[in-house]
Order: C-alpha cells, then structure tokens, then sequence
C-alpha cells in the first residue's frame, strides 16, 4: 500500500503526460488525426477513481488544455466537465461494458467534447467548421483500449486505489 501522497503524484503525472501528448508536434497529415490524450486520459481516472478524480478534477484539467492551446479561456473546461460528470454518473455501468462497448462509448463522449468546444468557439469568435474537426475523436475510440490496458497496469504497478 502506497501512501496517498504518491498516489496523487501517480495520477498527476499520467495527466501530466496527456497534456504534454495534446501538445506535442506532429506532422500536418497525422495533427488531424490526434487522439485526444489528456481528456482519454482523465476519463480513464474518473472512471477508475471517481472518489479521486471528479468533475472538478476535469475543470481543472481543461483549464490547463485552454492555456496549452491557448483558446479562450474555459471552453475546454466547461466540455471536460460536462462529459466528465457523464462518465463519473455512470462510472458503474460503463466499467460493466467490453472493452470495444466502452470505445463506442468513448467515441460518443469525444464527439460531445468537440461539438461543445465547437459551439462555444462559433459563439464567441465565429470559428467556421472544418471537414476534419471530429476526426479526433475516432483515434481517440481506435486508441482507448490500448490507453486503458496501459493504464490499468500503471495503476496497479504503482498500488493506486
């Protein structure tokens, strides 16, 4: 058993590193396609953990997605938070789900978190819609089963409960 004080720094670097990966440079034909780690990421932990990680935990963690991508402040938190109290209200069904039921489920939450992101953009600076903007959020559902493997292996690796 490791003291809670190494289980925080356990799930924050693992976010740490979903921020880091959201960011990271990509070539132009692959940045269409990049999953969205850091929201895969704080799904996985509020779906594990969700007396650990709550809807705040996502607030939080969009903020640090606005500043990274520097897009105005709180539109990332506000879809964080939505689709994570989606996920921390139904955490004990959707841990029940296949592996493939939960990227289908993935997939629909990833869309949601783009539409929002969307909407609030079209409000408030008339952003236009692109042909590629949902592409995301199939490699986020292509990837979530590989995330949540590895994922679950480093929670319990390093005794996270």
């Amino acid at each position: 058993m490791t003291s809670v004080f190494a289980q925080r720094v356990t799930i924050f670097m693992a976010l740490l590193l979903g921020l880091v990966l959201s960011v990271i440079p990509m070539s132009s034909g692959l940045s269409a396609w990049r999953p969205e780690w850091a929201l895969m990421i704080l799904l996985y932990w509020v779906l594990a953990l969700p007396h650990r990680l709550n809807i705040g935990s996502c607030f939080v963690v969009g903020i640090a997605m606005d500043i990274l991508m520097g897009s105005t402040l709180g539109i990332h938190a506000a879809a964080y938070a939505l689709v994570g109290y989606v996920v921390a209200r139904h955490y004990q069904r959707v841990r029940n789900f296949s592996l493939s039921q939960q990227a289908f489920f993935i997939l629909v939450l990833a869309v949601v978190e783009r539409s929002v992101v969307y909407l609030i953009e079209y409000y408030l600076n008339n952003a236009a819609l692109q042909l590629h903007y949902f592409l995301p959020a199939i490699s986020t559902a292509i990837m979530w089963p590989w995330l949540f493997l590895l994922l679950r292996k480093y929670r319990r690796r390093f005794g996270v409960v």
